[in-house]
């Protein structure tokens, strides 16, 4: 089985006190020669145990068996091991978990690794992960034969059989044939130094074989030795992983450095040093960064002349003296004490310990050498110079990163740009006093970029910066791109694109003769190109009073007597632009919280049911509301649900065209412009919405809720008769027209109206001075099962006549006199004569005529 292994994969484990792994993996060692494979995995862990993984792996994408293929088993040795055994504490903590990443010999990255539940001597079980994607594509350091090291990606490294346990020892964190991890050594020191005092050098690891621009920590158990002239150096590592070493030599002559066992460089100019008897040595205040300095902003260095004596021996010359000392500088643009570098010498006061004060400045980046001379006048020697050769470096304050929109204008919260858009992205080497130093090459032609998606979103998008029609993309959280190299101080690329919406903070990091620049902004924000609307939920329809069933002509509570019953909703889709071809979802849209609100233009329609004339189609009365209610699903990131307001009522308008028999309601909402707070816009239909439908211009969606029944009512107020000695019942009754005549509503138990409403007039001067009653007298009346039986008319002890109208709502009126319109309330005369209730024989017999 060929595998190369790096990271990126959790494994739990009940290792530490039953918490959960999650950390990273370190490749420590791989062995010297190829078929002796070995990977150990450092634990921070108090206690002292054996612990060997057996994990099966799964090629192939996820929904892919697994191979079930055993590549390490402690109990057999057949496979090379994960070594988890730990009691020492400077060791990686683990205990939040480690990571690995699998290839193959075909160069294919193994997806899934699941770890089995497994027990060997004295370890914990380790129980199955849940099957997690890994990307193909990291870097990964091999040792190859001949002890150097080669960093790839994709290559293979042949693990074969370990055939003994001596084979398997190792030195946890230090490896048996060297570190691996170290790729270069770079050395930083001083051009000049005097024989009667040691030439301090730096040390730090390259991590890339080909230049050193990103550095890795040294073990502390590392041995690298320095040579100067075949003189051998021990270096000591220090707490941050930095090796310093003191080189000591007492003759006056130039000696050249280097590392025996590792490949090397020195910084800032070559890997040469001049030991001198008598110098004049220039060497910043402090010094944290290798005696380099920012461009732009004034240094403080001290001046000190310094001879051996004839016992080697560190004399201070100069002490409480004031010396004319003439500089000579390559670069004429450097600022001694705020002036430039001259010919004429400058005039400097050294202290009692031999030091002279100075400022530099330089407002760009670069190497300069700079040459102090101090003319002496011995007696009896005549003219002798002091003389002084430093190396200065100067590299940028920071790498500012600036994105404009393609007008050059600034892409900001208020002015945001869409999401795959190209878009001006330019980074400018700045030196402190906001100067672009134009002189700053990147050591390396490829920048590192960092990427993190903003605080309130969640997904990362992919970040392009093309280079003659080829993509150059990031879709991880770091990578480098090519040609990001910067030309007179600057990187411009006229063509970034970036898929997601939301904010997005961007860090380069580049590295300049070991001093790490970096720069970073928070571009904000993007925002989708356009959406895409469909129907989620139809919803459907009901009644604000009756539920199943409403009337032509309607109202409730100022508003339609149609309303929803389950209200609809509408999938709004954010897509980028379209961009080599290509449009994709952008899903942070849906968690960020400056979502909505939505303006969104819409009517009701009826095209479907006809008046009685059929020609003409109900006329439908809509009062639609804005709504604020959205939602999402984890599942389907970056869709946003918007659901329409519970406030939006409906109904259909009476008219002399109205009157037909009951139907199922037909209103269509009708979506016809959607666009949220960033002006993003809907655009385009989802193509499986047959309900939806684009022009070129605009869109029409169609939202049709389950219906529910409406029919043309009207209430009548039934005549009656009865003696005038007795109270008289009056039947009111609500009605339905069924196509070709009115029958009672039998299931309207929900209409009701107030007993004020029945109002009694005279008929032939016949006085009526009392109201109607209602049983138990209540106010408020209400239909049961279409019909009200328990209204009574007072007895008046006399013959007449009385009329009883009810002031019914409109939706109930009708044309009783034969008008065109339905506008007139419903009315019955009640008769009060002689009656015999008892018996059949009629005693008084007339017919009533309704003027």
């Amino acid at each position: 089985m060929t595998v190369l292994l790096c990271c990126l994969l959790c494994i739990s484990s009940a290792v530490a006190e039953d918490s959960l792994l999650n950390g990273r993996v370190l490749i420590n060692e791989i062995y010297e020669h190829q078929s002796d494979g070995f990977v150990e995995l450092k634990i921070n862990n108090n206690s002292d145990f054996n612990a060997y993984l057996y994990i099966e792996i799964c090629s192939g994408n996820n929904a892919s068996p697994c191979s079930s293929k055993q590549i390490f088993d402690d109990s057999s040795f057949t496979y090379p091991n994960i070594d988890v055994t730990g009691s020492v504490a400077d060791f990686i903590d683990m205990k939040e978990g480690f990571v690995i990443t699998l290839y193959d010999q075909f160069d294919n990255v193994v997806d899934r690794i699941i770890s089995n539940s497994y027990s060997y001597i004295g370890m914990p079980s380790y129980s199955e992960t849940s099957n997690i994607s890994t990307k193909n594509g990291d870097k990964v350091i091999r040792r190859l034969p001949d002890g150097s090291k080669q960093i790839a990606s994709g290559i293979d490294i042949d693990v074969d059989v370990i055939s003994s346990n001596a084979e398997k020892k190792q030195t946890r964190g230090k490896s048996n044939n060297g570190n691996p991890d170290i790729a270069r050594l770079l050395l930083t020191f001083s051009q000049q130094s005097l024989t009667c005092e040691p030439l301090d050098v730096t040390v730090q690891a390259c991590i890339d074989s080909n230049d050193c621009s990103s550095f890795v920590a040294i073990d502390s158990n590392t041995g690298i030795q320095i040579s100067a002239d075949g003189k051998v150096f021990d270096v000591e590592i220090d707490s941050n992983g930095v090796g310093h070493a003191q080189i000591f030599h007492n003759q006056a002559e130039t000696v050249q450095l280097s590392t025996p066992a590792y490949a090397y460089e020195c910084s800032p100019s070559g890997c040469f040093t001049e030991f001198k008897k008598s110098i004049l040595q220039l060497s910043p205040v402090t010094d944290t960064t290798n005696g380099f300095s920012v461009c732009g902003a004034p240094r403080n260095f001290v001046l000190q002349a310094k001879q051996s004596d004839e016992n080697n021996q560190c004399l201070t010359l100069f002490a409480n003296e004031s010396e004319e000392v003439s500089f000579i500088s390559s670069n004429s643009e450097l600022l001694i004490n705020g002036s430039p570098v001259s010919e004429q010498p400058l005039l400097l006061n050294f202290d009692e310990f031999g030091y002279a004060n100075l400022q530099l400045q330089l407002d760009d980046s670069g190497i300069v050498d700079l040459q102090s001379s101090v003319l002496l006048s011995l007696p009896g020697a005549g003219d002798l110079s002091l003389l002084g050769a430093s190396t200065l470096g100067f590299y940028p304050q920071q790498l500012a990163i600036n994105a404009n929109h393609s007008d050059g204008t600034a892409i900001t919260t208020e002015s945001p740009e869409i999401a795959a858009k190209e878009f001006n992205f330019n980074i400018d080497a700045m030196c402190a006093n906001d100067v672009i130093s134009k002189s700053y090459v990147a050591s390396n032609d490829d920048l590192l970029f960092t990427l993190e998606h903003g605080d309130n979103v969640q997904y990362l998008g992919e970040f392009n910066l093309p280079e003659t029609g080829a993509t150059n993309k990031i879709s991880d959280t770091s990578a480098t791109l090519l040609n990001t190299k910067l030309a007179a101080g600057r990187y411009e690329n006229k063509f970034a694109t970036y898929t997601e919406s939301g904010e997005l903070k961007i860090t380069v990091e580049d590295n300049y003769f070991g001093q790490k620049v970096t720069g970073s902004t928070v571009i904000s924000k993007f925002i989708p190109e356009h959406f895409e609307l469909s129907v989620e939920d139809s919803g459907s329809y009901a009644s604000a009073s009756c539920d199943s069933f409403s009337y032509i002509g309607k109202q409730f509570n100022g508003g339609g007597d149609i309303i929803y019953n389950m209200v609809p909703v509408l999938a709004i889709t954010p897509y980028s632009a379209i961009h080599s071809g290509t449009k994709t979802i952008t899903k942070n849209y849906s968690f960020q919280n400056t979502i909505g609100p939505f303006n969104i233009t819409r009517q009701a329609l009826n095209d479907t049911v006809f008046g009685s004339n059929g020609a003409l189609p109900l006329e439908v009365q809509a009062s639609l509301y804005s709504s604020n209610h959205t939602s999402t699903d984890i599942n389907k990131p970056g869709v946003v649900y918007y659901h329409l307001s519970m406030a939006d009522h409906f109904y259909y308008k009476r008219s002399n065209n109205s009157m037909v028999a009951p139907f199922l309601s037909d209103i269509v909402v009708q979506i016809n412009g959607l666009s949220d707070a960033d002006g993003v816009n809907w655009q385009a239909c989802d193509p499986s919405d047959a309900n939806c439908i684009c022009s070129n211009t605009s869109c029409e969606l169609d939202i049709n809720p389950t219906p529910i029944i409406v029919s043309f009512g009207r209430a009548h107020v039934f005549d009656t008769f009865g003696p005038a000695t007795q109270n008289l019942q009056q039947i009111i009754q609500i009605q339905s027209f069924n196509g070709s005549a009115f029958s009672t509503v039998t299931n309207d138990n929900c209409t009701s109206f107030l007993a004020s409403d029945i109002n009694l007039y005279e008929i032939d001067e016949f006085i009526f001075n009392t109201d109607a009653i209602v049983n138990n007298n209540v106010n408020v009346v209400t239909f049961n099962n279409g019909s009200v039986n328990h209204l009574q008319l007072p007895a008046p002890n006399k013959q007449g006549r009385v009329g009883v109208i009810y002031q019914s709502p409109s939706w109930f009126q009708f044309n009783w006199s034969g008008g065109a319109n339905f506008d007139e309330n419903p009315f019955g005369i009640a008769t009060f004569g002689v009656f015999n209730p008892h018996h059949q024989r009629i005693i008084n017999s007339r017919e009533v005529e309704k003027n």
